[in-house]
C-alpha cells in the first residue's frame, strides 16, 4: 500500500492549514440530556436482540461502529472474520456479498471500524487493517475494487489510530462540495475523526462544513460540525435534535416519521425523510433505534461538559 501511494505529498492544498479550535457550547442542553437517556434505554432494548448492532442490513458495520463510538460498548469484531478482514454486518447473518451487495466490505464500513477502534482505544484493530491493506495491495476484500480499495486518507487515518509511522497519516481527506447523500455523510464523519485525531479541524475545510449545515439545516450532524469547528452557534443543533417531526419525545422514531433507519445519511428532502409508503399507502410501522440522533446528542453533551 505504501508503494502504491508513496508519491503523494505530505500536505495537499488548503487542508494543511492552521487547526481550528473546538468552540464551546453556550445553549441549554438539559432537554437533550433527558431525551438521550430515554433514547439510549429504548434503543438498547432493540439492539440487544442483534448482539448490539443497529440493524440487520448490509450497511450495519458503519452504523454500529458510529453508534458504539458514542453510545454503548459493542463488540464490533462480530463483523470481522480474520485480522483486518471486515464484513458489512455481523457474521451470524448471511453474507451480503455476493447477492445483496457488490462487495464484502466497503470504505464506509471501514470508517465505522475506524471510529470504533479510536473511541475504544483498539490500536490493534487499526493496525490489523493497515497490515491487511499492505498485504493485499490496498484491496480490503472481494467484490468491486471501486468499493473495496482503501484510499490514502482512510489508510492514513487507520495508521494514525494505530500509532504507526506512515506518510499517509498526513494525506488530507478529499472533499469537493459536490457530495450528496451518503457520500456527504461519510466525508463529514471522516473529517470529524481526523479533527479528533489531530487536535482540531484544518482551516481548509471550514467552507465545506458551513455549506453542509446551510444546505441541510434539519440534519443535526452537519449543524453540530459547523457549530463545533466554524460558527460556535449550537442553536441549530438543538433545534434539529428537538424536531418532533422526526424525533418524538415519548418514543423512538419509526418508519411513520422517516423511511430509513439512519436519517443523517440521506439527502434532506428525499423520500427517505418522509413516512414509508407501500403502493401509496402508509407502510407497516417499523421502530428505529434512533442511533443517529443519539450519537449527535452525545457529542453535543460531551462538548458541553454535561453528564
Amino acid at each position: 500500500m505504501r508503494r502504491m501511494i508513496g508519491l503523494l505529498t505530505l500536505c495537499v492544498g488548503l487542508s494543511c492549514g492552521k487547526k481550528k479550535e473546538e468552540l464551546p457550547v453556550d445553549v441549554d442542553v438539559s432537554g437533550i440530556a433527558a431525551q438521550l437517556s430515554d433514547y439510549e434505554r429504548w434503543g438498547a432494548d432493540l439492539t440487544s436482540v442483534r448482539e448490539g448492532f443497529v440493524t440487520d442490513e448490509c450497511d450495519d458495520t458503519l452504523f454500529t461502529g458510529l453508534r458504539a463510538s458514542f453510545v454503548a460498548t459493542v463488540n464490533l469484531q462480530l463483523a470481522e472474520s480474520a485480522p483486518g478482514e471486515w464484513h458489512r454486518r455481523r457474521l451470524t447473518l448471511p453474507e451480503c456479498f455476493p447477492g445483496h451487495s457488490a462487495s464484502m466490505v466497503s470504505r464506509d464500513m471501514l470508517l465505522g471500524v475506524a471510529w470504533w477502534a479510536w473511541r475504544t482505544d483498539r490500536k490493534d484493530v487499526a493496525r490489523d487493517v493497515v497490515l491487511y491493506a499492505d498485504a493485499h495491495g490496498g484491496v480490503m476484500g472481494p467484490g468491486e475494487p471501486s468499493r473495496t480499495a482503501i484510499r490514502a486518507p482512510l489508510y492514513g487515518t487507520f495508521a494514525k489510530i494505530a500509532g504507526l509511522t506512515r506518510v499517509e497519516t498526513h494525506v488530507p481527506v478529499t472533499v469537493s462540495g459536490a457530495e450528496t447523500g451518503y457520500e456527504r455523510h461519510v466525508a463529514a464523519w471522516h473529517l470529524h475523526l481526523r479533527a479528533r485525531l489531530n487536535g482540531g479541524m484544518e482551516d481548509g475545510y471550514h467552507w465545506w462544513l458551513r455549506k453542509q449545515a446551510d444546505t441541510q439545516p434539519s440534519n443535526a450532524l452537519y449543524a453540530f460540525l459547523a457549530a463545533r469547528y466554524v460558527t460556535g452557534d449550537y442553536a441549530p443543533v438543538v433545534a434539529a435534535l428537538q424536531d418532533a417531526r422526526h424525533w418524538p419525545r415519548d418514543r423512538l422514531p419509526s418508519s411513520a416519521e422517516h423511511c430509513t433507519p439512519w436519517l443523517w445519511e440521506q439527502e434532506e428532502g428525499s423520500t427517505s425523510w418522509s413516512p414509508c409508503q407501500e403502493s401509496g399507502e402508509p407502510a407497516p410501522v417499523v421502530t428505529w433505534t434512533g442511533s443517529e440522533w443519539a450519537v449527535v446528542a452525545r457529542m453535543l453533551l460531551d462538548a458541553a461538559g454535561a453528564d
